[in-house]
């Protein structure tokens, strides 16, 4: 028995809803705290070498300040979040998630040993800027070797 194409278009508009439900539910997991957690998520990076600093820009927007960790180790940066889903909304009512929620953990190491004393920080519009100085001075240096008289 063949079935008609409104059948079929319905079949599989069913199907893709069904699916679509399927994918949102097994993107929900819920920690150990039970709160809800979307799952990881990976901010975009910028880190160069400005001279005297080691720069990195990190992209968090809708991120708050409380909600974000900066550990440094003598040659390492270790940021850790947290970006909540913003809106209290059922499952099932919702049509589309494109922003990213969840933790993030993100682990760098700097070419050379870095001043963990006099970093700074900075939130300003979604962006976490870091200047996490050198250790030493510069980092380059030209030894002149001198002859030796025998």
């Amino acid at each position: 028995m063949s079935k008609r194409f409104g059948e079929t278009f319905e079949d599989l508009y069913s199907m893709k809803e069904q699916m679509d439900k399927l994918f949102r539910t097994s993107l929900e997991r819920i920690d150990s705290e039970g709160e809800d957690n979307q799952g990881q998520w990976f901010p975009p990076v910028d880190m160069y070498d400005n001279g005297l600093d080691y720069v990195l820009e990190v992209e968090v927007p809708g991120v708050k300040r409380e909600d974000l960790e900066v550990l440094l180790l003598p040659n390492a940066i270790c940021l850790k979040g947290k970006r909540s889903f913003p809106v209290n909304v059922e499952q099932e009512k919702i049509f589309r998630l494109e922003r990213p929620s969840g933790t993030f953990d993100r682990q760098f190491q700097f070419p050379g040993k870095v001043d963990t004393d006099h970093v700074q920080a900075t939130l300003t519009d979604g962006i976490l800027s870091l200047r996490v100085p050198k250790v030493g001075g510069k980092q380059k240096k030209t030894v002149s070797i001198k002859r030796s008289i025998d």
